[in-house]
């Protein structure tokens, strides 16, 4: 159980404050009706970046989320990896924005290597190792199956399991036309097909 002193958060709204509307009404949007921790404005970029313990959340890469880099690949992996454990104490870093599902770590050698979990099995993620994982997306997902995906950490046994689940598509989708506009209704249809 996580109490909420124990979750740190910073937002970061654009440069120069330049940031697309849309993306703002969403982000509003989403803080408004799912977020349960406090969130605050810092600086004049926008990104989220949290630290609970020795886990470090971001939306996009941590070695520069101001610009919304995908973690996609081992290189881009270990970048993120570098600039998360410079924060005291973090072993694990977990990201989105690339709305796919990959666990990265460092095995015995200097690279990071790539793992494609399968949904709903336990994976080891051990302390004494460093990771990072894209854990996927609850709606926008790219991999073509619209199915929400999350994972869930486990750190009295230290494993990390990945899920997709399946959801009211149609009714999330009508969400989004009932804005109005303050969301595009193109994320509506992305939710449809999975891209």
């Amino acid at each position: 159980c996580i109490d909420e002193s124990d979750i740190n958060v910073d937002i970061y709204t654009g440069r120069n404050n330049t940031v697309k509307p849309q993306l703002v009404k969403y982000f509003f949007f989403k803080q408004q009706t799912a977020y349960e921790f406090p969130l605050r404005i810092v600086g004049s970029e926008m990104y989220i970046r949290s630290q609970v313990g020795g886990v470090l959340l971001v939306h996009a890469s941590a070695e520069a989320p101001e610009n919304w880099r995908y973690v996609d690949n081992e290189i881009v992996a270990a970048e993120c990896l570098e600039a998360a454990t410079k924060h005291p104490g973090v072993k694990h870093v977990f990201c989105g924005h690339v709305h796919q599902q990959t666990l990265y770590y460092r095995g015995t050698g200097r690279g990071l290597m790539r793992f494609t979990p399968t949904a709903g099995v336990p994976v080891p993620v051990p302390p004494h190792r460093q990771w990072v994982g894209t854990v996927g997306s609850v709606g926008q997902p790219r991999d073509g199956d619209p199915r929400a995906m999350y994972a869930l950490l486990d750190t009295d046994h230290w494993h990390l399991r990945f899920e997709q689940v399946p959801y009211a598509v149609a009714d999330a989708a009508a969400a989004i036309l009932a804005t109005r506009g303050a969301l595009p209704a193109s994320f509506a249809h992305r939710l449809e097909v999975g891209r």
